[in-house]
């Protein structure tokens, strides 16, 4: 049409750009849209809706922006599809307020919000962190009599699971499910990580077991979500069994996967399979990170198996993985365990190196390593470097500290 003479027309222009919008191909619609304003052809609703549902689907979300603002100034008359299309480019680019502002302004030109209105707007919510307001409009919808649909309610639950309200996510859930609702993967996996941020397991594997009843079908984030449930309740069997099948089905096992089988092992003070994980990450070609060191010397540390936490803690550089304080207060506990108090105070020393502020865990784990062994010295050191730092003594580090002392007969 570009290069012909054919006339262009309202509705043949109209027509191509909803087409291109459907292929996915925003350039031209934003090019056919450009060419009709050099024509001096009259965009009308149906074509700026299109091009802006066309720069939203391909991440184009300030594009979209700037297509409504030009539509305004030209007063093209708005119907509820243009204000969904700028709210989803609103969520896309991450403007949550401006999204809100979008919706109540639908009420505001006399249209009605549908369920896609409320569902973009919930969206831009829940992906800024305002998970409270999504739960407002959530409600809202029963006032302004609009049906929630599966994907509007599993936004709410997501929101939810954000704010930490495990309890309201599965009373939406619930009430899906009485009413034979849709109930989709991201529903699920919604009230499943809320269940396993509460600390409710077996809420958590009660959702999972409705998952395989109803056939839907469950991903990575599913069974990452029951997996670190189960690690949660101490539950490493089940958690094990999980990892099992994922490893022989079609889910693909990724860091997040053995990062909470580790930690399920920990839990369960089975530290050999926390190290068969580890190893069975790396022969996956899988990068550990920072928390997967974390938990297997945790595991270690738990069994007073200090020497493998010790050269786990070295093997960090070969990953080009950098220690933070968990990972090093997790090593002086080890050390602490096994009696090494030389050990423990060299990764104090090495924090102090690496510039990692120390705390009240690692004194109190290092104070313990010296008071094993009777080092008194040592002990007294770290109680004043405490104070020095203003880290607040706890009883156990006192404690540990006078014990050293007495065995050093002081």
């Amino acid at each position: 049409m570009t290069q012909s003479k054919l006339q262009c027309s309202t509705i043949s222009c109209s027509a191509a750009i909803s087409a291109c919008e459907k292929a996915g191909a925003w350039q031209r619609a934003v090019q056919l849209l450009n060419l009709m304003t050099r024509s001096q052809v009259e965009q009308g609703m149906v074509a700026s809706n299109a091009a802006m549902s066309a720069c939203v689907r391909g991440q184009e979300w300030e594009k979209a922006l700037l297509i409504f603002g030009v539509s305004a100034r030209c007063k093209i008359e708005y119907n509820t599809i243009t204000f969904n299309a700028v709210i989803s480019a609103c969520t896309k680019g991450d403007e949550w307020d401006k999204a809100l502002l979008l919706f109540h302004a639908i009420a505001q030109s006399e249209l009605e919000s549908n369920a896609i209105s409320f569902q973009a707007s919930m969206s831009a919510c829940v992906k800024c962190h305002e998970w409270a307001k999504a739960l407002v409009l959530f409600g809202e919808m029963a006032r302004v009599q609009v049906e929630p649909n599966a994907t509007t309610c599993s936004t709410a639950i997501s929101a939810c699971e954000k704010g930490g309200e495990w309890e309201t996510a599965l009373r939406i859930f619930s009430a899906i499910a009485q009413r034979n609702g849709e109930l989709n993967t991201f529903a699920f996996n919604a009230v499943i990580t809320a269940c396993e941020k509460g600390g409710t397991w077996e809420r958590a594997l009660h959702c999972f077991t409705l998952m395989a009843q109803t056939e839907v079908e469950c991903d990575v984030v599913t069974c990452n979500a029951v997996i670190a449930a189960c690690e949660k309740g101490v539950k490493w069997e089940q958690a094990l069994s999980l990892f099992g099948l994922m490893a022989q089905g079609k889910v693909e096992l990724d860091a997040t996967t053995f990062n909470a089988s580790i930690s399920a092992c920990r839990n369960g003070g089975e530290w050999e399979k926390a190290l068969g994980l580890f190893i069975s990450m790396i022969e996956s070609r899988l990068e550990p990170d920072a928390i997967t060191f974390g938990a297997a010397i945790s595991a270690c540390a738990k069994n007073c198996e200090w020497e493998k936490a010790l050269r786990l803690l070295s093997d960090m550089a070969e990953f080009k993985v950098e220690a933070d304080k968990i990972v090093f207060n997790a090593a002086i506990n080890a050390c602490d365990n096994g009696s090494a108090w030389k050990k423990a105070s060299l990764l104090v020393s090495m924090m102090a190196q690496c510039e990692l502020r120390l705390d009240v865990i690692t004194c109190s784990s290092a104070i313990s390593a010296c008071e094993t062994c009777g080092e008194w010295v040592k002990a007294l050191r770290l109680v004043s470097a405490m104070a020095q730092r203003n880290i607040e003594s706890k009883t156990i580090a006192c404690s540990a500290a006078i014990s050293a002392c007495e065995k050093g007969e002081i």
